[in-house]
């Protein structure tokens, strides 16, 4: 499994003083940007793609992306609004469910029609009252949903330890036990971050507590028993826009992705025998 970082100029600094050890850069789709992280290190594309809004996808540029970064899994949001469905917050919950469902699957079978199922990746989003971002529908987070739709498709879990910790935090749950109730055994990327709550909800994209450093080990320990082989776990702090400015702190990149490495580098020695 390799590590990664968002790009961002701290990081870029600190890597090129050997402050820090990472594999790839997590890029989006951006060509000045990706330019400069290329530069100093591989890099990989995080695509916006989300369910719902695939017709506004330009996919000989998603193509394009892959085959020039070496990326080698496409990402899909598991993510629906109220507008994307008309009329749904009129319906029955059950019959709501299964159109956010259906709405889940179908999009999720366009990306395997284009890149095989191997090669698609469906990430969990964060949701609650207490998230920054209100906007996605219930249905979206429900684990067994979402285990249903990834068995149907064949595709793997984009495993988002802060939008976990987002969702169970707003719902009163406990984060660990929320990502082990997700389908693990399939994940094939792991995004992880420290968690906030701020004047605007839980916030992630920050420096790591304690609690964050647990709840990442705890996924890893989880994922080593499903016996899941990510191909990457990425450290999603810092940035380049004006809403990274103050979260892509140097010391802070440098703390926490040193012992980011350190279990990483644990799982690694840890895989179970004969996984690929």
């Amino acid at each position: 499994m390799q590590f990664a970082l968002n790009y961002s100029p701290q990081a870029a600094r600190a890597l090129g003083s050997a402050a820090i050890t990472l594999d790839r850069f997590k890029c989006p789709p951006w060509e000045d940007l990706t330019r400069d992280a290329r530069a100093l290190r591989p890099i990989y594309i995080h695509f916006p793609l989300r369910t719902g809004a695939l017709h506004k996808a330009d996919w000989a540029e998603v193509e394009r992306w892959m085959r020039e970064t070496d990326t080698p899994k496409v990402n899909l949001h598991l993510y629906v609004r109220a507008e994307d469905l008309p009329g749904v917050g009129d319906q029955p919950e059950e019959a709501a469910r299964d159109r956010v469902r259906a709405q889940f699957v179908r999009d999720l079978q366009e990306l395997t029609q284009r890149f095989g199922a191997e090669n698609v990746v469906a990430e969990n989003v964060p949701f609650g009252r207490r998230s920054n971002d209100k906007h996605a529908l219930s249905y979206c987070i429900e684990p067994a949903l979402i285990h249903d739709v990834l068995k149907e498709t064949g595709c793997g879990l984009l495993l988002d330890t802060a939008h976990a910790t987002i969702t169970a935090r707003s719902l009163g749950l406990d984060p660990v036990a929320y990502i082990e109730s997700l389908p693990l055994e399939r994940t094939g990327e792991v995004h992880v971050t420290g968690v906030r709550d701020t004047d605007n909800g839980l916030m992630d994209h920050l420096a790591f507590t304690e609690e964050d450093f647990r709840t990442a080990e705890a996924a890893l320990t989880a994922l080593r028993a499903r016996r899941a082989r990510p191909w990457v776990v990425t450290c999603e702090y810092g940035g380049v826009t004006p809403q990274f400015d103050w979260r892509s702190d140097y010391d802070v990149i440098v703390h926490d992705t040193t012992r980011l490495l350190t279990m990483v580098e644990r799982f690694n020695a840890a895989a179970p025998v004969g996984a690929e």
